[in-house]
C-alpha cells in the first residue's frame, strides 16, 4: 500500500531526472523548445496519471436507482389478478384514477405518495406481489416502484399499458373513487 510520502518521493525523483536531462539537451531554436516543453508536459501528465491516479480509481458502484422490476403484459397481470395472487396499483393522480381505472386497483399516486402510503402499508404487506401501472406514456409507476422498493417491498412488477389497453383487451374497468385507497377490495 502506497503512502503519500512515497508518492511525493517518486514525483521529486522523476522531476529531478527530467530537469537534469533538460539541462544536458541541445534543443536548438525557440520553436523546438516550445514543442519539446509541450510534449514533455503531455508525457509527464500521462505518466503521472498512469502511476498515481488511474491505479487508485475504482469502478463506480452500480446505479441503485435503476433496479430491475418485473415486466408484465396486460394478459399476465389479468391472470395474476384473477387468481388474487397480486395487488394492482394505479400510480396516476386521483382525478385520473376516478375517471377510469382497472377494477379493483388501489390508487397510490406518485404525486401524493407520502400521504397515501400509510394507508397502503396498512393493507398491503411487503411480501405481496404488486403490479403497478399508469398510462401508456408515463413514468409514475417506476417512481412508485422505487419508493416501495426502498420500503422493503420485493415483488414489484410494471404492467405495460394502462386502463385503456386493459379495457380494449376486454377486462373490467371502473370509474369513481370506489377503491381510491388500499381499503378497496382486490380484483
Amino acid at each position: 500500500m502506497k503512502r503519500l510520502g512515497d508518492n511525493q518521493d517518486h514525483q521529486s525523483r522523476l522531476l529531478t531526472a527530467i530537469s537534469g536531462w533538460w539541462r544536458q539537451a541541445d534543443v536548438g531554436t525557440d520553436l523546438n523548445r516550445i514543442v519539446l516543453v509541450v510534449l514533455l508536459a503531455l508525457g509527464l501528465g500521462l505518466m503521472y496519471n498512469a502511476v498515481f491516479v488511474w491505479p487508485n480509481q475504482t469502478a463506480p458502484p452500480p446505479d441503485q436507482s435503476s433496479q430491475n422490476f418485473g415486466e408484465l403484459t396486460i394478459e399476465q397481470a389479468y391472470q395474476l389478478a384473477q387468481g388474487q395472487q397480486a395487488v394492482i396499483v394505479d400510480t396516476r393522480d386521483p382525478a385520473s384514477y376516478a375517471r377510469e381505472h382497472i377494477a379493483g386497483a388501489v390508487n397510490l399516486p406518485a404525486t401524493q405518495f407520502d400521504s397515501y402510503y400509510p394507508d397502503f402499508a396498512n393493507h398491503v404487506g411487503t411480501g405481496e406481489t404488486i403490479i403497478l401501472y399508469c398510462g401508456t406514456e408515463c413514468g409514475s409507476k417506476e417512481r412508485v416502484a422505487k419508493q416501495l422498493q426502498e420500503r422493503d417491498y420485493k415483488d414489484l412488477n410494471l404492467m405495460a399499458g394502462g386502463p385503456e389497453e386493459w379495457a380494449t383487451a376486454g377486462y373490467p374497468v371502473a370509474t369513481g373513487e370506489d377503491t381510491h385507497r388500499a381499503e378497496g377490495e382486490r380484483q
